[in-house]
């Protein structure tokens, strides 16, 4: 944006340079975009390429109504439960139970889990529901 669009104020060789300036620019852009239009990028061209030689998809979904709005756990689907596969791991739940010291919110949740309904307490480990309804562990 500039102050003085009409160019009131400028002297008559700033007119003229501004003038001048613009023509140039104009021209440039007629010639760049006549390129660029015939000119066919480097990623379309890759797309195309792995387009070709794509693997066709083994598994086939339902399309998905896209007047919906969806919301994050919707569009995720149903996910396998990973708290039994960390439930294996006594490192990472043990760190876990040691995070919760650090936490400024969970550290309360573990010292006194009867004030906090939202949360329960489960060998050690906090738990949660999420807004999709499904029980879910409090990483520190």
């Amino acid at each position: 944006m500039r102050l003085d669009p009409e160019g009131d104020d400028l002297p008559q060789d700033r007119l003229r340079e501004l003038r001048l300036a613009l023509m140039r620019a104009s021209q440039d852009n007629v010639r760049c975009s006549n390129r660029l239009c015939r000119k066919q990028e480097d990623r379309c061209i890759e797309a195309a390429e792995l387009r070709e030689h794509a693997e066709p998809s083994r598994e086939r979904t339902a399309p998905i109504c896209m007047s919906e709005d969806l919301t994050l756990l919707e569009s995720a689907g149903q996910s396998p439960a990973t708290c039994t596969h960390f439930q294996q791991q006594d490192s990472f739940m043990g760190a876990v139970r040691t995070g919760y010291k650090d936490d400024p919110v969970l550290a309360k949740v573990a010292e006194k889990p009867r004030h906090h309904p939202t949360f329960s307490m489960d060998s050690g480990l906090i738990h949660t529901v999420n807004s999709g309804g499904e029980r879910v562990l409090c990483i520190p």
